[in-house]
């Protein structure tokens, strides 16, 4: 079994998207790290069910998300524009 511990700074910006079943795959504490870190709330994920979100850390008011069962065929997805300061590289 491989643990990964990853470090992700508040402010990061994170975009999530399934395109087929991940339910039986997200453990209830990698579900409980997304909601506390996040606010992305994947509870609700049932068998065959899709996602999509962007959210960023430490604001979960700021979550874009949508949630749907595994009865529908098509898959999910948004437009979202996300606006903020520019940095550049050194």
């Amino acid at each position: 079994m491989l643990i990964t511990r990853l470090v992700i700074l508040v402010g990061t910006v994170l975009v999530g998207v399934s395109g087929d079943d991940v339910s039986h795959s997200l453990t209830d504490d990698a579900k409980d790290t997304m909601l506390k870190v996040t606010g992305v709330d994947l509870t609700s994920l049932v068998f065959r069910g899709k996602f999509v979100f962007v959210a960023q850390v430490g604001s979960p008011q700021k979550v874009v998300m949508e949630l749907r069962d595994g009865s529908e065929p098509a898959g999910v997805g948004m437009d979202v524009l996300i606006t903020g300061r520019s940095l550049k590289a050194a």
